[in-house]
């Protein structure tokens, strides 16, 4: 019997990637709408997250918005017509960085178009612009995705 040998290294596996949706920051776009602050250090929003904010038209009207920040994990998606239903507006975010949101967001595009209520208004937001780094979706991209 020799002399004990040393266990063997365990491979380091590397972390699941995101979700696509999550991480594109709509938390952070709400709150910078709402509030005028940025939180980098944002949480992941679980389930939906409800903001009330009242406006006022430079010609005086008023309008109170209701919305409504879903969850970007994969197991919250089928909650999301819950949240569009109804709704006279909806924002769909992606993150500009990365491409797999871009293309999750063109199905979400497809979804609203689809089964969102007639006469909605629909945008879609390509976020973090302002990032260092690689970018992964072209301008052009988003807009051809924006007009379809």
């Amino acid at each position: 019997m020799g002399p004990p040998q040393p266990a063997p290294k365990e491979k380091k596996r590397p972390p699941p990637p995101s979700p696509p949706f999550q991480g594109v920051g709509k938390s952070c776009l709400v709150l910078r709408y709402v509030r005028g602050t940025f939180d980098p250090g944002s949480k992941v929003t679980v389930g939906a997250a409800y903001v009330g904010h009242s406006l006022t038209f430079p010609d005086g009207r008023a309008a109170k918005l209701e919305l409504w920040d879903t969850a970007g994990q994969e197991r919250y998606a089928s909650l999301a017509p819950l949240y569009y239903r109804g709704a006279a507006a909806a924002a769909v975010v992606y993150s500009v960085a990365d491409a797999a949101t871009f293309a999750r967001a063109a199905h979400w595009a497809r979804e609203l178009a689809r089964g969102g209520p007639p006469g909605a208004v629909a945008v879609l937001v390509g976020n973090k612009a302002d990032l260092e780094g690689g970018r992964e979706v072209a301008e052009e991209e988003g807009r051809a995705l924006a007009t379809r």
